[in-house]
């Protein structure tokens, strides 16, 4: 059961379980399930960030902030 719409129209809908608010559909590449996974299998592969970031039609600040942030998680 949706727990309300976003501004897009989207419904949202929140996990009996964690808690947790998610759509089933996005507005945002980047939100996409997946991608963060493509960012760091492509920079590994020896993509550049701006081929990165038009292959997978997202930013390229994006693509800096992700593996910022998976180099810290590490």
């Amino acid at each position: 059961m949706p727990l309300n719409q976003n501004p897009k129209g989207h419904d949202r809908f929140r996990c009996r379980d964690c808690h947790r608010v998610f759509q089933l559909t996005y507005t945002y590449e980047a939100r996409k399930p997946g991608i963060k996974e493509l960012i760091t299998e492509m920079a590994f592969n020896g993509a550049g960030v701006r081929d990165t970031a038009r292959t997978l039609k997202i930013g390229i600040n994006t693509v800096i902030r992700t593996l910022k942030n998976s180099r810290q998680s590490e």
